[in-house]
């Protein structure tokens, strides 16, 4: 994020929505341009407290609408939990009417265009070498960590490919899959697996599952991406 220089605060905005959309908890830290800083506490992608100029809620967002320029960064809290700021809802607002007051669309598409690929697997160090391997190519990610955030995320994301693992907590890739099917607006999304599973059991049953390409961990990151080119070009 932009923390060393100053950029149009829309671009703090639209930062501040990814991070919401992501279901992050943690708190963004923005130093506008008149020299005064604001914080937004968010909690599973929701807003629960925002300061400006010593106010909250209300009064700080009418503040907020006159900066022009901002600096700004987020510390991610991995238990939100013991934040008392995070508990409970202090603003008065809803999430969505926030972004409204700054002038944001809460479903306001994000990547100016690009397209999106939702990354599932439960290893963080899994979906930090799918994203590498991505390094370099246009495309707006966005991950899940288990099967139920997975059918949260192509709700509220509506990706253009996933690339998911079989072997997910509460909810296992198989089942993600069929869930998938049964939506209307979700059959019709390109599903890559990266799973261990090699048999040709394993296989067989994710291609009658509904998956369109089937890649064995460890996978070659241009073998990925030969893969993904050709649903996305």
């Amino acid at each position: 994020m932009s923390k060393d220089k100053f950029v149009a605060f829309r671009e703090a905005v639209l930062a501040l929505l990814r991070l919401c959309k992501e279901h992050k908890s943690g708190a963004m830290y923005v130093y506008a341009d008149k020299g005064h800083g604001a914080v937004f506490s968010i909690n599973k992608g929701e807003i629960m407290d925002l300061y400006y100029r010593n106010v909250r809620g209300v009064e700080a967002l009418q503040d907020l609408r006159n900066v022009e320029s901002a600096r700004f960064f987020f510390k991610g809290d991995r238990d939100p939990g013991n934040n008392p700021s995070t508990q409970s809802n202090n603003t008065g607002l809803s999430t969505e009417e926030i972004f409204k007051q700054l002038g944001v669309d809460f479903n306001e598409e994000l990547g100016g265009g690009l397209a999106k690929i939702l990354v599932i697997d439960d290893s963080g160090l899994a979906r930090k070498s799918i994203i590498h391997a991505l390094n370099g190519r246009e495309y707006r990610i966005v991950e899940a960590k288990d099967g139920v955030e997975a059918l949260t995320m192509l709700r509220l994301e509506n990706p253009d490919l996933v690339l998911l693992d079989l072997i997910l907590p509460k909810m296992d890739g198989y089942e993600v899959l069929a869930r998938m099917k049964k939506d209307e607006r979700q059959k019709d999304i390109p599903v890559i697996v990266l799973t261990s599973r090699d048999t040709l059991f394993d296989k067989l049953k994710g291609k009658m599952s509904g998956t369109d390409e089937y890649l064995t961990k460890p996978f070659q990151p241009a073998e990925l991406l030969q893969k993904i080119d050709k649903y996305l070009g």
